[in-house]
């Protein structure tokens, strides 16, 4: 398996084995984060035939986290909230009209 850039990636982990893969990093509180692999043709056949996938996550002795694995990059997506890059700035309806008057 390889690990791919895909549209969201915001950042890098580093793997244990030092490798640097692209993800998809939710900066707020829940800690999600998002990586996708592509699987080479033996991989696909070996998942085609035995339809088995196997999972490994280091969890330094702590309580098991939530983790999902699919297929369908949007089962995994909508569950991060991806926020505007600049904040978005609404102006106050009677402030916006005075604004629109003001430029010429």
């Amino acid at each position: 398996m390889k690990a791919i850039n895909f549209e969201g990636v915001n950042g890098k982990i580093i793997t244990g084995t030092g490798e640097a893969i692209p993800a998809l990093k939710n900066n707020d509180m829940s800690g999600i984060v998002v990586v996708g692999y592509k699987l080479n043709w033996k991989e696909r056949l070996a998942i085609l035939l035995f339809g088995k996938l196997w999972f490994s996550q280091v969890t330094n002795n702590a309580a098991l986290r939530h983790f999902t694995i699919t297929v369908n990059k949007y089962e995994v997506l909508a569950k991060v909230p991806i926020k505007p890059s600049t904040p978005v700035k609404k102006l106050h309806p009677d402030k916006e009209a005075e604004k629109q008057k003001a430029t010429p």
